[in-house]
């Protein structure tokens, strides 16, 4: 059967990960990834202190790479990805079903087989990352604006529903230096991205988010509930302002 974020073990701590040293992690990069290399992928990274450094749109897995890399040493990052959907499911109303249901079940009696939900280039950059010594992490932002207030009555991607998810964005998220000109979709969701990889380092675990492993050994990140930075946080002179 497929791995999904629905069978999944929960993680008791973030110690118990690989590269997941709290005391190491000063930046919080956001990926809204898309299914492939067609369509933007938006891309953020926010400091301890939830201060906005940097925004982008990005296509391939070759520029994601190289953008984070050129952020500085690969065990100060944490990566959080908002899951994209597996294309090779077609029709409109499935890819609209796949943001909410684990699997698609094929219809071969009592014996059923799940299909992967997510694009392939999911798993691929996780395992990527994790080889690099980065901290990746796993997230569906549907989920996560539910959560934290921050969905809204417009059609995705839409002017109305870019407008007003930045509005929410910049008057819910304890982010700072949210630009006041209109950003892309990608890069928004990518803000809540980053914000959720911030949350599960300076979050409190089984109240603010919680952790999970699936089949794959892949961790999976759910945030639960708003979080705000430490006002005496200290950030070391390397971090870019």
């Amino acid at each position: 059967m497929a791995a999904s974020a629905y069978q999944r073990q929960p993680i008791a701590s973030l110690e118990a990960l690989p590269h997941a040293n709290p005391q190491q992690k000063w930046l919080f990069v956001g990926l809204d990834l898309a299914p492939n290399a067609a369509l933007e992928t938006g891309f953020c990274v926010i400091d301890p202190a939830c201060t906005l450094l940097r925004m982008d749109k990005l296509y391939t897995n070759e520029s994601i790479l190289t953008l984070l890399e050129a952020l500085g040493d690969w065990s100060h990052l944490v990566v959080a990805m908002d899951a994209p959907k597996n294309l090779a499911i077609t029709g409109r109303f499935r890819q609209e079903e796949l943001k909410y249901h684990a699997n698609r079940l094929e219809p071969l009696g009592f014996e059923r087989e799940a299909v992967d939900r997510h694009a392939q280039r999911l798993h691929w950059l996780y395992e990527a990352l994790l080889q690099r010594g980065a901290l990746p992490l796993l997230t569906l932002n549907a989920y996560t604006k539910v959560n934290l207030g921050l969905n809204t009555p417009f059609k995705n991607r839409s002017s109305q529903g870019c407008r007003a998810l930045q509005q929410h964005i910049a008057q819910r998220l304890p982010l700072n230096n949210v630009p006041n000109t209109l950003a892309p979709t990608a890069v928004l969701d990518a803000m809540v991205s980053a914000y959720a990889a911030w949350v599960a380092v300076h979050g409190t675990l089984g109240q603010s988010h919680g952790l999970y492993a699936d089949e794959q050994h892949h961790v999976w990140l759910e945030v639960l509930k708003l979080a705000k930075p430490s006002p005496s946080h200290v950030r070391p002179e390397w971090v870019p302002q």
